[in-house]
């Protein structure tokens, strides 16, 4: 260990934050990552033979070999886990999130619309939904799923610059890089998965807001260490004095191991073959911890527990931005109840059962035989196709086969009702799961049966966005008002123009300190997250279509709601422009009451030559905020 020469000062410090990690990792930490581990193993589908011998390493191999020699037997694993799971989270998370911006004083009114629009495209440039997903199956698999919502401010060399020469020969220009220059390529908020294995909260605290504190760690190589160092991210007095060498020093592959070597295990790979991957023995380097502390006032970056090497004031005072959700909560706890938890039992019972009649099937298929040894020798026992035994003797009497049992028809209602089982404690059924349904054979009655089996997949959608996806979106409107102190220029995707609709819109709309004013509360749309009901939809479709041609409905605005209904990308590209036919009954009105002939003929005439803007039937942003 180098001789940091830290200051009183400095020492405190380290030991004060040294001791919420380690305190939290006595009461809470390891026996929580014991509990992912083996959720993890069930996910990834539980080889308990290439888990052992991965982990085993080639020392101790040897002793694996000879129990597989003396154990028979079929060893089935049905993947239940991942099943649930992948076929539960599309159903959650599959489109990104629609975001309502709503004033709450006068002062804000005229910004809500800037701030929506400045959100959706900053979630968009992020992925927003992606790292959702990602957070959502931690969740499904170990109870808690958590994020983190900071302001990153990244820097690239950029060689875009150019300079133009023209060559004395031909003529012609030359073109050669210029000089690197220093380009901001991102400056906004983003939202970063965390691991729950590198996550860390107040042992007393059961959420966000409860906690006194909560922290997340990152893993870091030798050179990102000193670019951090380089750039001034780590600004303290202890971390601009650390040297290469005393970085060297710093570093540790114990913590990584503990972290991985379970997973990477159950994964198939090698702990040590992957961090050899980021390190250097040769040279000396290691894998470093950072852990990022957040209070409600301070923000304190903790290098291998050695030495702060940041510490600053939260970009978000009185908040942790870290939204956690858990599928099913249990009170006053942090750590939820996921997806693999209740079916864990109900899979090994199912692996058992299929395991038992594979070994059954093997016992029918190869039988085994007694004999007297004084009229069979045992190394003449020799089966395949045209074989024969030497028997001295009557050979039935010498050589006769094991009678085998049949499976008993019971095994397989048994298995019927543990699929029931594990369909009921899910939450999911045949028709979700890509089943047959039990008969579906319409939308209405699919319809029937997502509504009516489905309320717990919605009921955890509802609190995946109110645990994570709110929560988040008002750290991001709270981060914009406080990082965004000049102006700038964003861009808002439009509908496309209805005379024009194969050219895409867009409009351009300045952003600064003022735009971005007032008291504001952001609050997700309710299911915008959740996937479309295609054949719910199909079947709306045709039931407006009996609505063609009736005089009080629009028939532009109903065709148009029909294609999109029936999953047309762009409707108005698909309806004509034609002009509406005068109603004969119209001209015969005007003639009694003197309007000339000649006069209405003109007017036809000059209306059918114009061909005025279509207005769009989708509601402009104003609009929908005057509904809202």
């Amino acid at each position: 260990m180098p001789a940091l020469n830290l200051s009183p000062e400095e020492k405190a410090q380290v030991e004060r934050y040294r001791g919420l990690i380690e305190r939290f990792e006595r009461a809470i930490g390891d026996t929580f990552r014991a509990r992912c581990d083996h959720f993890y193993r069930e996910y990834r589908g539980f080889k308990r033979a290439q888990y052992e011998w991965v982990k085993a390493g080639p020392r101790d191999r040897d002793g694996l070999v000879a129990e597989a020699r003396d154990t028979w037997g079929a060893k089935v694993h049905v993947p239940v886990a991942f099943d649930t799971i992948e076929t539960m989270a599309p159903y959650l998370v599959a489109h990104r999130p629609r975001m309502l911006v709503l004033p709450r004083d006068p002062m804000a009114e005229p910004n809500v619309l800037t701030m929506r629009a400045l959100i959706d495209a900053q979630q968009s440039r992020i992925d927003y939904d992606l790292k959702l997903q990602d957070v959502l199956k931690d969740g499904l698999i170990y109870g808690l799923g958590a994020g983190k919502v900071m302001w990153r401010r990244e820097w690239i060399e950029d060689r875009r610059a150019r300079r133009t020469l023209r060559s004395w020969l031909t003529g012609e220009a030359v073109f050669q890089p210029g000089p690197l220059k220093r380009r901001l390529r991102f400056d906004d908020p983003d939202f970063l998965p965390v691991d729950p294995y590198d996550l860390a909260w107040h042992e007393l605290g059961d959420s966000p807001e409860t906690c006194d504190w909560m922290a997340d760690r990152s893993w870091l190589s030798l050179q990102a260490c000193i670019e951090r160092i380089r750039d001034g991210v780590w600004n303290t007095p202890a971390a601009q004095r650390l040297t290469e060498e005393d970085l060297r020093g710093l570093g540790s592959g114990q913590k990584w191991d503990e972290t991985w070597q379970e997973r990477m295990a159950a994964a198939g790979f090698s702990t040590s073959q992957t961090r050899a991957e980021f390190t250097d023995g040769t040279r000396g380097e290691q894998i470093h911890e950072a852990w990022e502390i957040h209070t409600r006032t301070r923000t304190v970056v903790l290098l291998d527990r050695e030495v702060v090497v940041a510490d600053s004031e939260s970009q978000c005072p009185g908040y942790l931005p870290y939204p956690v959700w858990r599928p099913t909560r249990q009170s006053r706890q942090m750590v939820g109840i996921g997806e693999v938890e209740p079916i864990e039992h109900l899979a090994r019972e199912l692996d058992i059962l299929r395991s038992q009649r594979r070994d059954a099937a093997t016992l029918a298929l190869c039988a085994g035989y007694a004999f007297d040894s004084s009229a069979v020798d045992e190394d003449d026992l020799v089966f395949g196709p045209g074989a024969a035994i030497e028997v001295r003797g009557d050979p039935r009497a010498a050589l006769m086969p094991l009678n085998v049992k049949e499976v008993p028809g019971s095994s397989y209602q048994e298995e019927q009702a543990i699929w029931a089982n594990i369909q009921r404690v899910s939450g999911l059924n045949d028709a979700l799961m890509g089943g047959d349904g039990g008969g579906i054979s319409t939308a209405t009655e699919a319809e029937l049966v997502r509504a009516s089996l489905s309320k717990r997949i919605e009921f955890k959608a509802r609190r995946f966005e109110a645990e994570v996806i709110r929560p988040s979106a008002r750290l991001f409107l709270a981060l914009n008002q406080r990082c965004i102190l000049s102006e700038r220029v964003e861009r808002e995707m439009l509908p496309p123009d209805p005379e024009n609709p194969n050219v895409q819109r867009w409009r351009w709309f300045k952003v600064d300190p003022g735009s971005l004013m007032g008291e504001m509360e952001i609050e997700p749309e309710g299911g915008s997250t959740q996937a479309r009901n295609i054949p719910l939809e199909m079947q709306r479709a045709q039931a407006l279509m009996a609505f063609r041609g009736d005089p009080n409905v629009d028939q532009r605005l109903l065709y148009h709601e029909v294609l999109r209904l029936m999953q047309i990308d762009r409707p108005e590209a698909w309806m004509t422009k034609g002009q509406q036919p005068v109603p004969p009954k119209a001209l015969e009105v005007l003639e009694q009451m003197g309007v000339a002939k000649e006069l209405i003929e003109f007017a036809v005439q000059q209306a059918q030559a114009s061909d005025p803007r279509i207005p769009d039937p989708l509601p402009t942003r104003e609009e929908e905020m005057k509904t809202v």
